[in-house]
C-alpha cells in the first residue's frame, strides 16, 4: 500500500507542475505538447465548447460566432481568430473577441414615451420638471444590463471549459503509454476523480473571486452615473511620466465641463422649449446618453480583464505552487492502508485474484499428493487406505478458511476518518464529503459522478455574477433590436 500511496502523491505532484506548465507553455513541456497537435484556432475552440458536456444555453445579445467574426471585412477582422495557440494565449485571444462582441454592440434607443416614463413625476417630491438625471442613471443602468450580464456568462463559462481543456490534455499526457504513470489509467478512477475533483474547486474559487469583483464593479457604474469623465481623463493623463506627457496637453485640450449641460443649458426639456408640433427634447437626451453609455462600458471592459486575468490567468499558470487547503496530496499522506486498497480497487482485483489462484494451486496440490501416497501404497504392496471422512473434514476445513478470506476482502468497508484526522472547518467537511462519495461509488459512474458536479457548480457560479432582478432571461423576447454599430476605430492588434 505504500508503493500505491506514493505513486498517488508523484502524480498529484506531476499533474500540478506540468498543468502550470502546459498554460505557460514552457520550453520543458513542448515535447509532450506537440504544437501542431495541441494548438487550437478559435473556430476549433467554439467548435469543442458547443460540444462541452458543461456547457449551458445562453442567450446574448451581442453574440457572435467564430463564423460571423470570420465575415468582417478584413480591416474590421481580429487578426487571431485563425491563429493557433496553447495554454494561456487562448485567454487573451478571448478578450479581444469579447471586447469586439461589447464594443460592435449597440442597445437599440428607446421611445420617446419609454424615457419620459423613466423621467416620470414629482420623483424625490422635488418638482414636477422632468427628471432626467434619473431617466439618464436608468437608462444607462438597463443599457449595462442589457449589455454585459449574460455577456459575463459566457465570458465565465468559456473560461470554466478552457480551463477543463487544458486538465483534459494535461492528464491525457501523463496517463499514455509511455508515461511513468500509464498504469493507472486502468483501475485507478477513483484516484483520478479526486485529483480532477480538487482541480475543479481550487480553480473555480479563482473563477468566483473574479465574479465576485465583476459583479460589484458593474453595480458601481451602473448605479452611479459619473458625468466628470473628462476630469478623469484628465487626472489620469496628468499621472503620466513626463517624458510621455510632453506637449499631450497642447495636443489633445480636454474640457471640464459637465456634459449634463448639453440638455440642461439648451433649456431643451421645458415644454416652451420644445418642437410646437412634436414636443420632442428626445435626440439630445438619447445622444447624452449613448456618450455616457459607451464611457462606462469602455471603464467596465478594462475592470472585468483586470479581475479575470488577475484572479484566474495569472494564479492558473501557478497551479504548482499555489496553497491548496486540506489538500489531496496531504490527505492521501494521512489515509489508512484500507483507504488507499478502496480508493486503487486493489481489494477488488489483486487479492482476489491471487487468493482464487492460490487455491486452485492447493486443491490441485493436495490431488496430486493423494495420487503419490496411494502410488507409494501400492508399490509397497499394501492395500490402499482411503479415509473418506477424514479426507471430508480436511476440505471442509480448507474451503471454510478460503471463504472466510474472501468474505474479508468483500467486506472491506471506508472505515470514517477521526476528526483529529483532519483540520476542523467546515470546507474541510464539505472535501470529505464529496470525497468519500467518491471513494464509495463505483469506478464506472465516478465520471458522471463528478459531471453532475461540476455542472451545478457552473449554474450556481453563472447565477452568483447577477444582480437583484437579473436572470438568464433578460435577452430573450426583447423589444428591442441588436445593432451593430461601426468599429472603424477599433484597434486591431494585428496592425
Amino acid at each position: 500500500m505504500e508503493s500505491i500511496r506514493t505513486i498517488y502523491q508523484k502524480y498529484i505532484e506531476c499533474f500540478r507542475s506540468t498543468l502550470s506548465n502546459y498554460v505557460s507553455y514552457r520550453a520543458e513541456i513542448t515535447n509532450l505538447f506537440e504544437f501542431d497537435k495541441y494548438s487550437r484556432t478559435y473556430k476549433q475552440i467554439e467548435d469543442e465548447y458547443n460540444k462541452w458536456s458543461r456547457k449551458y444555453r445562453l442567450t446574448w445579445c451581442a453574440y457572435q460566432t467564430a463564423d460571423q467574426l470570420m465575415n468582417k471585412p478584413t480591416e474590421r477582422r481580429i487578426y487571431c481568430l485563425t491563429s493557433r495557440y496553447i495554454g494561456a494565449r487562448h485567454f487573451e485571444r478571448i478578450r479581444e473577441i469579447f471586447f469586439y462582441m461589447i464594443l460592435t454592440y449597440q442597445p437599440a434607443n428607446r421611445d420617446q414615451d419609454y424615457i419620459e416614463t423613466l423621467s416620470t413625476l414629482l420623483f424625490g417630491g422635488l418638482t414636477d420638471r422632468e427628471n432626467l438625471e434619473k431617466a439618464v442613471r436608468d437608462l444607462l443602468y438597463i443599457y449595462i444590463r442589457e449589455t454585459f450580464t449574460i455577456g459575463i456568462c459566457w465570458l465565465t463559462q468559456i473560461y470554466s471549459f478552457l480551463i477543463d481543456h487544458f486538465e483534459q490534455h494535461v492528464t491525457n499526457v501523463l496517463l499514455r503509454s509511455n508515461s511513468g504513470f500509464a498504469h493507472l489509467a486502468d483501475g485507478h478512477a477513483k484516484f483520478l476523480s479526486y485529483v480532477r475533483l480538487e482541480y475543479h474547486k481550487t480553480t473555480r474559487e479563482f473563477i468566483r473571486q473574479a465574479i465576485q469583483a465583476t459583479k460589484h464593479s458593474r453595480y458601481a457604474k451602473m448605479t452611479y452615473v459619473s458625468y466628470s469623465f473628462s476630469h478623469f481623463l484628465r487626472t489620469l493623463v496628468e499621472s503620466f511620466p513626463p517624458r510621455i506627457k510632453i506637449n499631450q496637453q497642447e495636443e489633445h485640450s480636454i474640457s471640464v465641463n459637465n456634459p449634463l449641460r448639453l440638455i440642461f443649458d439648451s433649456e431643451s426639456i421645458l415644454p416652451e422649449n420644445r418642437n410646437s408640433e412634436t414636443g420632442n427634447y428626445i435626440p439630445t437626451t438619447r445622444n447624452f446618453i449613448n456618450e455616457i453609455y459607451t464611457a462606462v462600458r469602455g471603464l467596465l471592459l478594462h475592470d472585468i480583464t483586470t479581475y479575470f486575468f488577475a484572479n484566474i490567468v495569472n494564479n492558473i499558470q501557478q497551479y504548482d505552487k499555489i496553497n491548496i487547503k486540506n489538500a489531496l496530496q496531504y490527505r492521501i499522506y494521512r489515509m489508512s492502508n484500507i483507504e488507499i486498497a478502496q480508493m486503487s480497487e486493489i481489494e477488488l482485483k489483486e487479492p482476489i485474484n491471487e487468493l482464487q489462484k492460490i487455491y486452485e494451486k492447493l486443491k490441485t496440490l493436495e490431488e496430486t499428493c493423494d495420487e503419490i501416497k496411494q502410488a507409494i501404497q501400492l508399490f509397497d504392496g499394501k492395500s490402499v487406505i482411503n479415509d473418506i471422512e477424514k479426507k471430508n473434514l480436511f476440505f471442509k476445513k480448507r474451503d471454510r478458511i478460503h471463504q472466510e478470506l474472501i468474505n474479508k476482502l468483500d467486506d472491506i468497508k471506508i472505515q470514517k476518518i477521526e476528526n483529529n484526522d483532519l483540520e476542523s472547518s467546515s470546507d474541510d467537511e464539505s472535501d470529505d464529503e464529496n470525497g468519500l462519495k467518491i471513494l464509495n461509488n463505483d469506478s464506472q459512474i465516478c465520471q458522471k459522478y463528478l459531471l453532475e458536479i461540476f455542472q451545478e457548480h457552473d449554474r450556481e457560479d453563472l447565477i452568483y455574477g447577477f444582480l437583484d432582478g437579473e436572470d438568464f432571461n433578460i435577452n430573450k423576447n426583447k423589444n428591442t433590436k441588436q445593432q451593430q454599430s461601426s468599429v472603424s476605430s477599433f484597434p486591431n492588434p494585428g496592425k
